[in-house]
């Protein structure tokens, strides 16, 4: 027995004879946070992905930029993106959400529609592998929501904010009638009813999901989920279903609150929801929202103002609200994993 115990103090002395622990980083607005919400690390950026050779591929609303392990740029390119950025699972690739801006009349009056486009762009070198623009795929996403089929019959046009600037365009948007929110990449999943590596769209204010194609050349089909409510985030778990964050709830008799939702595509089903009561509110959010399956049992969510990671009985086990000491302007989306290659082998 000492004999073992002396062997076990060598190698927790001697560096890499032991398994390293796992650690676990949290991170939003290109900022790494600790457990405990404390700031490892910023970078330059509002959505940042960290690679684990130390590489930053950071957006701002108006381009993309990809920085090296010593951030030095290696490519940037101008392109008005909003929301979200993900890397595909083979780490070749970038998805994310971009703007289209065209001339329109809404009652005889002459406007500029906001289109939603879907951008896939080479991830080591910039170069834009495909995209799809609203406006140029009309007639599809008319037949997908149940749109007017014809533009110039659309009803639910909505004036946006004139603070609202969607800068890198070169003109400004003053009304949308679609504002999609997440771009997912579907892992693989027991399931099996959404493909691996197909493409999760949350057609916010349509109340549906859209589902395209791996390279985003085709719009497969939609689900609706919720009609005439916001919506955010909807992504596909390892066991197949549908997530999403469920922000309003205008068609039910109570309606200031806002759930996480798990929905099972086969049945038809929602197996799950998460209501926020229990003395744990962010809970109403009313606008934004972020919902991920973070490991066995737990879900990572998030709202502008608070991140939280509960079992689904609402159990919490992490929480962070301290925005203003880490000097973050929104928690979402806020998401988890082990930084700690990225952390060892960025030298900015």
């Amino acid at each position: 027995m000492a004999r073992f115990s002396l062997f076990a103090l060598f190698l927790s002395l001697v560096p890499g004879l032991l398994p390293a622990a796992t650690t676990t980083h949290y991170y939003t607005e290109c900022t790494i946070l600790d457990v405990a919400g404390k700031v490892i690390r910023t970078f330059p950026g509002v959505r940042c992905i960290f690679l684990d050779n130390g590489d930053v591929i950071s957006a701002l609303d108006d381009g993309i930029t990809y920085f090296d392990h010593q951030m030095t740029i290696r490519w940037q390119r101008k392109l008005s993106n909003h929301h979200y950025l993900e890397l595909s699972r083979d780490g070749k690739s970038l998805y994310l959400l971009g703007s289209s801006v065209h001339p329109l009349h809404d009652g005889g009056h002459p406007i500029q529609m906001r289109f939603d486009v879907l951008y896939k762009i080479e991830a080591a070198t910039g170069k834009l592998q495909t995209s799809w623009d609203c406006f140029l795929h009309y007639a599809q996403l008319a037949s997908l929501v149940g749109l007017p089929a014809k533009l110039s019959k659309l009803t639910n046009i909505a004036r946006i904010p004139d603070d609202n600037v969607h800068p890198g365009l070169p003109v400004k948007p003053t009304h949308e009638f679609t504002h999609f929110n997440s771009i997912r990449e579907v892992p693989p999943n027991r399931l099996d009813f959404f493909k691996t590596g197909q493409i999760i769209l949350n057609a916010n204010f349509l109340g549906y999901v859209i589902v395209f194609d791996h390279e985003i050349k085709q719009a497969l089909y939609s689900i609706k989920i919720a009609e005439g409510d916001e919506t955010h985030s909807a992504n596909v778990t390892d066991d197949g279903n549908l997530i999403y964050f469920h922000n309003t709830h205008q068609r039910e008799p109570v309606q200031k609150y806002s759930s996480l939702v798990e929905y099972q595509p086969v049945t038809k089903e929602y197996v799950w929801s998460f209501l926020g009561i229990e003395g744990h509110r962010p809970f109403y959010a009313s606008s934004f929202g972020y919902v991920e399956v973070s490991g066995p049992d737990r879900i990572l969510f998030s709202t502008r103002s608070g991140a939280y990671e509960i079992d689904r009985k609402g159990t919490v086990y992490w929480r962070f609200e301290n925005m203003s000491d880490a000097h973050l302007t929104t928690l979402m989306p806020i998401k988890k994993g082990n930084l700690s290659e990225f952390l060892r082998n960025n030298q900015g």
